[in-house]
């Protein structure tokens, strides 16, 4: 592998690291932030705003569930015969933590 790709490599893992941290910190935040906006207000920042907002969850009824899960049977049923068919997604970068 020449140098280049190896720098890249390095500089991928260095961002990951840096992700997984700011992650951790956005995460620390959230919940202290969200007690601090009142709904139906924003608060200014440099760049944009920050508002409350909800994303709508839905609760399904019992039948609806049930059904859920029946087809859930049957999906891993035509897995396991070869009925459903197994396609390869789009490629992508998986980068682990040594432990």
């Amino acid at each position: 592998m020449d140098e280049e790709i190896k720098n890249k490599f390095k500089e991928y893992e260095e961002l990951k690291i840096k992700a997984k941290s700011i992650e951790e910190r956005l995460n620390d935040l959230k919940p202290l932030l969200v007690d601090s906006i009142p709904e139906d207000t924003s608060i200014e920042a440099s760049f944009g705003k920050f508002s409350l907002k909800r994303r709508t969850e839905w609760k399904y009824t019992d039948n609806t569930l049930r059904m859920q899960t029946e087809l859930k049977e049957i999906q891993k049923v035509e897995q396991q015969t070869g009925e459903a068919e197994a396609t390869l997604g789009e490629p992508y970068i998986q980068y682990t933590v040594k432990k």
